[in-house]
């Protein structure tokens, strides 16, 4: 089931030119103002990217957004949080319980 939360942030600017700009996300932290958003639960996730004339703006309704410039959907894939260990138990020894 979709939790519907809401999270905001200020891509770091990887490129920016008359052509295309890149924006580069981190999903491992915390920290809005710096493009880093907190995700710990695999799944789709649904973004907005948003054209500002601030750096510190978090809110898509304030004076200084632009416009939509593209939405999508992101796919986060979660790594293994364990592994299965091999348990080798060598059959020429007898065990008592």
């Amino acid at each position: 089931m979709a939790s519907k939360e809401d999270y905001y942030l200020i891509g770091y600017v990887n490129t920016d030119n008359a052509r295309y700009t890149t924006l580069q996300v981190y999903t491992n932290e915390d920290n809005a103002t710096n493009g880093r958003v907190l995700l710990t639960e695999s799944g789709l996730y649904n973004y907005k990217v948003w054209g500002q004339n601030s750096s510190t703006n978090l809110d898509p309704t304030n004076a200084a957004v632009v416009a939509l410039i593209e939405q999508g959907t992101l796919n986060v894939a979660g790594a293994k949080g364990y592994e299965i260990p091999d348990i080798n138990i060598p059959d020429n020894y007898i065990y008592y319980q």
